[in-house]
């Protein structure tokens, strides 16, 4: 599974896009190199054309594997920059990939319109926690990846902090549990899927309790999670991002699941 990292790494630089690729790259550090970056284009970005036109260049020559994060749904003009920004950032990729987040005004006619140009829509779950009413949220935005999959390019993204907000760790089990039946059953129709996830000192995950994943204080049960998924298939659950917004966590969490990785490998 490749792992990935976000251009939130540098949020105190302004989410610096082009640093951002430089690092994954090897560039600020030789020894350090990672397999995917993804890059989340606001509204001011796509009014930029020359940054785009830059992140694109920087992309081909570092050979960078890109996916791109859309700013809420789009439409009208602001459809169009997005069709044409993201599409220029993307322009080298084998696979195009944009997340864009699910809610209920999300239709089929805003992944047709990514579509059109040449770009594969992944949907990314917002429930928070697995009480009653969030698992509404949550079936809701399965059951919409599944049924628009059946007309058009759709993929999925499942972020594992969200199925533990506002839980306690009595219910660890059950929320595994959660997210390997919500990736099977995406998976059994064919359905791609990848993961986003941090690290965390508690299950609320605020922003200053980020730590990096996978160490002594993250209470995320990654390894475990990994485990299920390598266990019902490593060869389509991919890639893994972090959504660190410091870059010392994003740069362990990446050695910590290369390793993880590597052991579930064999």
């Amino acid at each position: 599974m490749k792992v990935g990292i976000i251009n939130g790494v540098y949020k105190e630089e302004g989410y610096d896009h082009l640093k951002t690729l430089k690092l994954a790259a090897g560039i600020i550090d030789p020894f350090y190199r990672v397999d995917v970056v993804q890059i989340y284009l606001n509204s001011q970005d796509l009014e930029n054309t020359a940054l785009l036109k830059l992140i694109a260049e920087r992309v081909e020559e570092y050979r960078i594997e890109l996916i791109s994060h859309i700013h809420g749904i789009p439409r009208g003009e602001e459809l169009k920059r997005a069709l044409f920004g993201h599409s220029l950032i993307l322009r080298g990729q084998k696979i195009k990939r944009a997340v864009i987040h699910f809610d209920e005004s999300l239709t089929s006619q805003s992944v047709e319109a990514f579509n059109e140009v040449g770009i594969d829509v992944y949907v990314e779950n917002i429930h928070k926690g697995i009480t009653a009413e969030e698992l509404a949220k949550h079936d809701d935005f399965v059951e919409f990846v599944l049924r628009v999959s059946q007309g058009y390019n759709i993929g999925a993204v499942l972020d594992f902090g969200r199925y533990f907000v506002g839980e306690t760790e009595n219910k660890t089990m059950d929320i595994i549990g959660k997210i390997l039946e919500t990736c099977k059953r995406l998976m059994e129709k064919n359905v791609p899927v990848f993961f986003h996830t941090v690290g965390s000192r508690n299950f609320d995950q605020k922003r200053e309790d980020w730590v990096s994943p996978g160490c002594r204080e993250d209470k995320l049960p990654q390894k475990k999670i990994l485990e299920g998924i390598v266990a019902l298939s490593a060869a389509t659950a991919e890639p893994l991002i972090i959504e660190s917004e410091k870059v010392a966590h994003a740069i362990e969490g990446v050695k910590f699941f290369k390793a993880l990785m590597q052991e579930l490998n064999g």
